[in-house]
């Protein structure tokens, strides 16, 4: 209720047919209209890896991810063979990071 992202509420009611107990849940999110959508392109030679959250998500050369959150999160790249070397970013609705590799670095462009 604190959440300043929450913008919907839900409850339900329901009565267990074996017991007779009254079973109550309350339901806080928002609706799918207002989340926000980015893209990640991986034109490397290299699979990277990028966090989301607790997520660790692969992305593999030559292909692109559409994630769809319903809040803004910051995204943590690691690139292969680079230890402790992140890249952040905070995605905004529209955004397309490209994931390049020049000589041996890799870099994050937005489009």
């Amino acid at each position: 209720m604190l959440d300043a992202d929450v913008t919907e509420t839900g409850v339900a009611v329901a009565r267990g047919e074996e017991t007779g107990y009254y079973y109550a849940v309350q339901m806080f999110g928002r609706s799918k209209s207002q989340a926000f959508e980015f893209k990640i392109t991986n034109q490397s030679d290299a699979t990277v890896e990028y966090k989301i959250g607790d997520r660790t998500f692969p992305l593999p050369p030559g292909l692109i991810r559409t994630h769809q959150p319903c809040r803004s999160s910051e995204v943590t790249f690691r690139w292969p063979g680079a230890e402790g070397e992140a890249r952040v970013v905070q995605p905004s609705n529209g955004d397309r990071f490209v994931v390049l590799k020049e000589q041996e670095s890799f870099r994050l462009k937005k489009e």
